[in-house]
């Protein structure tokens, strides 16, 4: 008889339970109890099926979910690598463009403001504001393209040494960092539909395990030496 193996309550010895249920109710000796209360060859194969595709879906779960970890990190990465770029760029712009707020205005730089002060003249702290990628994403390219649209400015960030080649770079750092995202996102979505698909194949493996459970209590409770083969206590 297959062996029955200690585990907690999780899908994992779910799917184990079931598989050793499924394997030992098959024996000649035990199928003469449970097939007249239809847990026959046909209905414990059905059970297998259940389990096996339960257990291809927790192999599969887990390869998305650690395609999507892998790409969050990426994504995180990528993301710090192009903002220090860009922060670069913009300090550049903000030195060379004081005087033109226009073309601070182009690259979607706000002009600096005096801060506010409270009453006796200590400045209020600055506000900090949670940005979407969208924000983000928005900022590095106003910077990018319309740098690299205007021959003055690349002029003056030169100056500084943030020529067309760094703008560039820049730009190319956006695309592969929006590239990113959307591979990011699919893989968040796979692993949503993978977790949900996870859930349905528990609950109705569960389903199947609980009634063939209590058919085996009533048609072995006078074998409980076959009932216990079953792996159930």
């Amino acid at each position: 008889m297959a062996e029955v193996k200690e585990r907690n309550q999780t899908f994992s010895g779910l799917v184990n339970k079931a598989r050793v249920f499924v394997e030992n109710a098959l024996l000649p000796e035990i199928q003469g109890y449970l097939a007249p209360y239809g847990l026959n060859p046909a209905e414990l194969a059905r059970g297998r099926a259940m389990g096996d595709s339960a257990r291809n879906l927790m192999e599969a779960g887990a390869v998305v979910r650690g395609e999507q970890l892998r790409m969050t990190q990426k994504l995180k990465e990528k993301g710090g690598e192009l903002f220090d770029h860009l922060r670069l760029g913009q300090l550049a712009a903000r030195a060379v463009l004081r005087e033109r707020p226009d073309l601070l205005t182009a690259l979607g730089m706000t002009p600096r403001r005096k801060r506010r002060k409270r009453e006796g003249g200590e400045p209020l702290p600055p506000v900090f504001v949670s940005r979407s990628f969208a924000t983000r994403e928005a900022e590095a390219e106003a910077f990018y393209t319309n740098a690299l649209a205007s021959p003055e400015i690349i002029a003056l960030l030169a100056t500084r040494g943030y020529d067309t080649t760094r703008l560039n770079a820049g730009l190319t750092m956006l695309r592969d960092w929006m590239g990113l995202n959307s591979a990011q996102e699919k893989a968040k979505a796979m692993s949503q539909t993978a977790t949900e698909d996870l859930k349905t194949a528990r609950r109705d493996l569960a389903r199947w395990y609980g009634d063939a459970r209590m058919i085996s209590r009533r048609a072995l409770k006078e074998r409980k030496d076959l009932y216990h083969a079953l792996g159930l206590a």
